[in-house]
């Protein structure tokens, strides 16, 4: 499906996004990442697109690797000596068990179905050597639909499968194995610290209590829409 819609609309990354803002964005996640990861360790990034972010992540480790379902995006010519891309069905994670440090995706697990977001996460869990961390960043429901979905519905039903809220995530992420579950806090994905899930949930709890009029305006404040922006780091505690 991917492949034939880059190859339908060749130039979508450049409509989707404007290329000095996604520059902007991606040194922001570099800065982000940077510090979870050090020249010795190995960093997977999920759903990778056209790679800039984990070629840029190739300075900052020991080894980057960038898993996609489709190759139209893929970078070409002479590339990082460690790094490289392996393709993925949607759901593995082919690579050897507990052999990652540190696991990102970013916009990825709302398109997947439930069922194989479960799965997948069972794989990005496998892969993570212990103490090894995923940082999942995804659009929450409580705000959303993100999608095309939100001019007609309440719900995303478009290219959004399903959106999530950090209790739902919480729980998803504790019933694969992951010990300690956090939100990061984070301004241009400058880390600021974490927080337990729950204090977020309160937040969105407290989001989803008045009627849908006073509800829509709660969400208009800016600083109600950053926070319930989810990033959340997810670690592999050993055993």
């Amino acid at each position: 499906m991917y492949n034939e819609l880059y190859e339908t609309v060749p130039d979508l990354r450049k409509i989707m996004t404007d290329a000095a803002v996604r520059d902007v964005n991606i040194g922001n996640q570099v800065k982000m990442l940077s510090r979870y990861v050090s020249l010795n360790e190995t960093f997977l990034e999920i759903g990778a697109g056209d790679c800039k972010l984990s070629l840029a992540m190739a300075a900052h480790a020991g080894r980057c690797i960038a898993v996609e379902v489709s190759s139209a995006l893929l970078p070409k010519g002479d590339l990082p000596t460690n790094f490289s891309v392996v393709m993925s069905k949607g759901t593995d994670i082919p690579v050897d068990s507990e052999s990652v440090d540190l696991v990102f995706s970013d916009q990825l697990m709302e398109h997947l179905h439930p069922q194989d977001a479960a799965e997948q996460l069972k794989q990005i869990f496998k892969c993570l050597k212990p103490g090894g961390r995923y940082i999942c960043v995804t659009p929450n429901r409580i705000s959303g639909p993100h999608d095309v979905s939100g001019y007609f519905d309440a719900i995303a039903t478009g290219m959004h499968m399903k959106e999530y809220t950090y209790g739902e995530l919480k729980e998803l992420f504790c019933g694969v194995g992951f010990s300690k579950v956090r939100v990061l806090l984070a301004r241009r994905n400058v880390i600021l610290g974490s927080v337990p899930v729950y204090l977020f949930s309160l937040l969105e709890r407290a989001v989803l209590f008045p009627p849908d009029l006073f509800r829509n305006k709660i969400l208009d404040f800016p600083l109600i829409r950053l926070l319930l922006g989810v990033k959340i780091i997810a670690i592999k505690l050993p055993k």
